[in-house]
């Protein structure tokens, strides 16, 4: 049994499941969400993420995956530190379901699968839930004043940016990631469906 860095919420975890590494805690010690609003988290896992949201105080809490034994882990977690939420086994092309005020998501960003053979491996390329395909979900399933909060490799802004001007989304806040090196390895963003006044910078996080 592990924890959440930053809090007292417990989370259990098998080998031939994904572990939370650095972009689920970046992502989830990042979120400020007001009470009372309906969260979905796309590829919840072993559910960390909606452990963090949990503490905002949510109206409803829903994760989905269509990895069914991350689910059922993630269920074993949720139940534990004695959270309520929704979990469902589906791909979020598919979900059909009320709207989200706030949605959460760390998604597969490696651009090339040609040699992962494990489910593991492939879930982590972008061919098995393409940015384009992601963004078309969000509209069906975000509210008109809602938010997107996701982390994303730095070096690939510039492909973010463009999504969010087809899906006419605007970057409210950002914050880049450095480790030990001197460039950016990834970028937080919350995003918001139509115009902005301007984007928040926020200071930079070094890991």
């Amino acid at each position: 049994m592990d924890y959440l860095k930053g809090t007292d919420l417990k989370l259990y975890q098998e080998d031939d499941v994904f572990h939370i590494n650095v972009d689920t805690v970046l992502l989830g010690e990042w979120l400020d969400i007001p009470k009372n609003k309906d969260i979905l988290d796309i590829g919840t896992n072993t559910g960390a993420l909606l452990l963090y949201a949990s503490r905002f105080s949510p109206r409803s809490l829903t994760g989905i995956d269509i990895n069914e034994k991350a689910l059922k882990i993630a269920r074993k977690n949720i139940e534990y530190n004695d959270v309520k939420a929704e979990l469902i086994h589906t791909d979020v092309r598919d979900l059909k379901h009320d709207l989200f005020d706030i949605i959460i998501c760390n998604p597969p960003f490696y651009e090339r699968s040609s040699e992962a053979r494990s489910f593991k491996d492939k879930a982590k390329c972008e061919e098995s839930m393409p940015l384009d395909d992601l963004f078309d979900a969000y509209r069906h399933l975000i509210k008109d004043n809602g938010y997107i909060y996701m982390c994303y490799p730095a070096k690939r802004l510039f492909t973010l940016y463009d999504m969010c001007e087809k899906y006419k989304y605007r970057i409210c806040k950002m914050c880049l990631v450095y480790n030990s090196g001197n460039e950016a390895f990834r970028v937080l963003v919350k995003l918001k469906r139509g115009k902005t006044k301007s984007t928040t910078i926020e200071k930079p996080i070094y890991v």
